[in-house]
């Protein structure tokens, strides 16, 4: 039986789906001091247990979707999330919220991206996402060091770069004015978003945010390169003629070196041999490949030639017809024997160095690898379903696949695992991620402390163990990595990514000052301790860089800011609260 007091309930979320990331979303919620009411369709007692545990109602979700979320409170409600299993039960639930109240923010988890895009074209509040194209930045940003990591405003690219301090001082006098401070480490020991008065000891490490050409004067380590670089047209040109080379063998090779050599000798001596009415060397090569291929048009003919000539003209003939047999044989099994091997991607696979491995072509590891394609990144792909309904994105991407089971040996070797500079895995089982990662370290040996291993793992508490008792160093849960911006959403942050510092996660995001809230007229200096604001936009101007502390958030500014989730979250609960008299 419902409580009728959540029907009464106002400023609270509502969120439908209490799978993993469900779960994760809820406890944020919590963690920030919301109220927040479940609805979920599967009821798992498990899970039932535990949101009953935090002190969270829970309604069944099986009954029209209407009805639930009027018991639920949508009403008066800040905002719903959709995160059940099918994107069609979350676009109904959805629709149904939007048609209830056009100005309840609606947070929807959609996979296909056509739908979404849709869907994304409603005028109201809210927000569609997608888990992997969400979690895809940090899986390729670990197998990269972090080089990928950039947040454009305004036409200005920001990007996140590190440093070792060359002296002690404060920190802003050792990361310049126009910088956001992320992280300074020392000893092991991590301080996020510190103050600019932090003081920081010679050797220690400096992670900030900044324009990326400011940070390059500096003296900052900004890595990556543009996504718009492209391998020139030569080098294209080149890598397609070796692999033509290396794709025909020897034996197409012998046997167009044989046709070649038949055709030059036979336009030499039909050149000096043919009488009447002789031949120019053009009109000798002309006359060798009409005879080779018997078309025979009439315009020459060896009738009255003399005999020696004649004689030479039959074996030309059949020399001609065996050379171009084997020619066409060869050929047959390149395009067509030697291309079904190719689609296997082992032979492409055994040329690359340097490349990054992905296991499993799921909605994660499409994500992933056409982030790190589209920044010239070379990636083989492993995948058990030679059906995946991923091979054509894999395809379009020029991405070789190899069909296997990644936890065997000899499907990593054909990888080319002895030559990758990473390996990301990320199959939808976590158990199979977990033996693909641990026969990866046996397969890497002396390389593993090198080679970035980067495990996919649903539950947090599972991933975390894993670290800690195998030694994975960027293992990656997507419940983890997806929460933060359903939750920042739901608060009325336009999330615009997500950034590691030091190895901890950070959020940046978009909000707009509400007129008579808490925020207005505030000193950025007197913001929550770990926020930093990177740029504000006023009047619907460009966005600038703040001025400092003593610049003060007005009426209507679009302030871009970046922080710990939680502490996002706390300024967010402020810019909604009326100001004190």
């Amino acid at each position: 039986m419902v409580d009728d007091a959540y029907e009464n309930w106002t400023g609270h979320v509502i969120v439908w789906g209490l799978q993993s990331l469900g779960l994760r979303i809820v406890e944020q919620l919590r963690e920030a001091g919301e109220r927040v009411v479940v609805v979920d369709d599967e009821d798992d007692p498990r899970l039932r247990h535990v949101v009953r545990g935090w002190g969270v109602p829970q309604l069944n979700g099986k009954a029209v979707p209407a009805e639930t979320l009027s018991e639920a409170g949508a009403a008066g409600a800040l905002a719903v999330i959709c995160v059940e299993r099918t994107d069609l039960r979350n676009l109904e639930i959805s629709l149904v919220a939007r048609e209830m109240r056009a100005d309840l923010r609606v947070v929807t988890h959609i996979r296909n991206a056509a739908v979404g895009r849709a869907l994304a074209e409603d005028a109201g509040p809210g927000a569609v996402l997608d888990v992997a194209a969400l979690s895809a930045p940090s899986v390729a940003e670990a197998c990269l060091g972090g080089d990928m990591q950039s947040l454009v405003l305004g036409g200005v690219r920001f990007v996140v770069a590190s440093t070792r301090a060359e002296r002690d001082g404060a920190l802003r006098d050792l990361c310049g004015a126009g910088t956001a401070p992320l992280a300074v480490s020392s000893g092991g020991e991590v301080r996020l978003c510190p103050p600019r008065d932090e003081p920081v000891r010679e050797g220690d490490g400096i992670t900030v945010m900044g324009v990326e050409d400011e940070l390059v004067a500096q003296g900052f380590a900004v890595g990556g390169r543009d996504p718009g670089t492209r391998p020139s047209w030569r080098g294209s040109l080149l890598d397609r003629i070796r692999w033509v080379a290396d794709e025909a063998g020897p034996g197409l090779r012998r046997a167009l070196a044989s046709m070649v050599l038949l055709v030059a000798a036979s336009t030499v001596v039909l050149w000096h041999g043919y009488a009447t009415p002789g031949m120019s060397p053009l009109d000798g090569l002309y006359f060798s490949i009409e005879t080779i291929a018997t078309v025979g048009f009439g315009d020459f003919s060896f009738a009255e030639q003399p005999t020696w000539l004649r004689i030479y003209a039959t074996g030309l003939m059949l020399l001609g017809v065996t050379n171009t047999a084997v020619l066409l044989a060869y050929l047959t099994d390149l395009l067509v024997s030697r291309r079904l091997e190719r689609s296997s991607g082992r032979r492409r696979a055994a040329r690359l160095s340097g490349h990054i491995v992905i296991a499993g072509l799921g909605t994660i590891g499409v994500a992933t690898m056409a982030a790190l394609r589209s920044h010239g990144h070379e990636v083989v792909v492993i995948e058990r379903d030679d059906d995946s309904a991923f091979l054509d994105q894999a395809r379009a991407l020029d991405v070789p696949v190899i069909f296997g089971d990644a936890t065997v040996p000899a499907t990593l070797a054909a990888a080319g695992i002895a030559r990758a500079a990473a390996v990301a895995v990320l199959t939808s089982d976590d158990l199979v991620n977990i033996e693909t990662a641990l026969a990866l370290r046996n397969e890497l040996g002396e390389r593993w402390h090198r080679v970035p291993v980067v495990p996919r793992i649903f539950d947090r508490t599972l991933a975390r163990t894993l670290a800690d008792r195998f030694g994975f160093d960027s293992v990656r849960s997507t419940a983890e990595l997806a929460a933060p911006w359903f939750v920042g959403a739901a608060l009325g942050l336009d999330v615009l990514g997500t950034f590691t510092a030091e190895g901890r996660p950070l959020m940046a995001g978009r909000f707009t000052v509400t007129p008579g809230s808490a925020l207005q007229g505030t000193a950025l200096r007197r913001l929550p301790e770990r926020i930093r604001v990177l740029a504000l936009a006023r009047d619907g101007a460009r966005p600038r860089l703040p001025a400092g502390g003593d610049d003060h958030l007005g009426s209507g500014d679009g302030a871009y800011v970046i922080g710990p989730h939680a502490e996002l979250v706390r300024l967010l609960r402020l810019a909604r609260t009326p100001a004190t008299p």
